[in-house]
């Protein structure tokens, strides 16, 4: 059977009983490692990355990591599916850093405008922005190999949860066009960014081969399916355990 972790770095707006949460610094970091070398072997396998950008151990960890939330898909206590979400916020010293590490995935000289309107229109005025990366699901567990296998969907429907939860307003994505996904996120109620001058659509920063395209969900607007591809697996969200840090 499997069962969904949350690893919860920050304090957020989750309403949990107690027995849900758990603060064990050791299973956090034990999560987070399994997480990045599912990531290293999956992104390997995909033809993503190679290997300069894994750690000697196999893992594809980034800076990010720490204070990024990460939803995990265990069966029998084996990391087999991951994404992230990192909330992306002005005001503190770290929360410009991560503005920061967000945009440096723009090519800024060619896009400088939609830099500079993005900046403007959704890092102030109380936007609560997230971007949501790293789905990786192993082999094993993805449809194509199990038509029963829900781990990828339940995967990012939960992110969208703890969004909606969290008072999130605005989400990112940076899909690849190697999956032909764009039309399924538009139906969703994601749009493709583009530059506000020349309406070409942004190319943000990759390190692999594959093109990809930066898309952008109101979650204030969601559309009906986008409504309903969250309610399906709610439940699953409610009930999912979360480790915490011990302080």
């Amino acid at each position: 059977m499997i069962e969904y972790l949350i690893l919860e770095q920050r304090e957020s707006n989750l309403i949990r009983d107690s027995s849900q949460i758990v603060c064990d610094n050791d299973l956090w970091e034990h999560c987070l490692k399994e997480i990045c070398l599912l990531r290293g072997k999956v992104y390997m396998e995909e033809g993503l990355y190679d290997e300069s950008v894994l750690t000697k151990d196999g893992e594809l960890r980034e800076d990010c990591d720490l204070y990024s939330i990460h939803i995990s898909a265990l069966d029998n206590g084996k990391v087999v599916g991951v994404v992230r979400i990192t909330p992306l916020r002005q005001g503190e010293e770290l929360e410009h850093i991560e503005i920061n590490y967000f945009f440096k995935k723009f090519n800024l000289p060619r896009h400088a405008h939609t830099f500079n309107y993005l900046l403007n229109q959704l890092f102030t005025n109380n936007k609560r922005v997230a971007e949501v990366s790293r789905l990786a699901v192993d082999e094993e567990y993805r449809r194509f190999r199990n038509v029963h296998s829900q781990v990828g969907m339940v995967l990012i429907t939960m992110c969208y949860s703890w969004g909606l939860e969290n008072q999130i307003t605005d989400a990112f994505i940076i899909q690849g066009n190697k999956y032909c996904t764009s039309d399924i996120y538009e139906r969703l109620g994601f749009r493709i960014v583009r530059d506000i001058v020349t309406k070409i659509p942004l190319e943000p920063f990759f390190d692999g081969s594959d093109i990809c395209q930066l898309m952008h969900l109101d979650l204030n607007n969601p559309t009906a399916l986008f409504i309903k591809f969250v309610d399906r697996f709610k439940q699953i969200y409610q009930s999912a355990k979360i480790v915490k840090r011990a302080n």
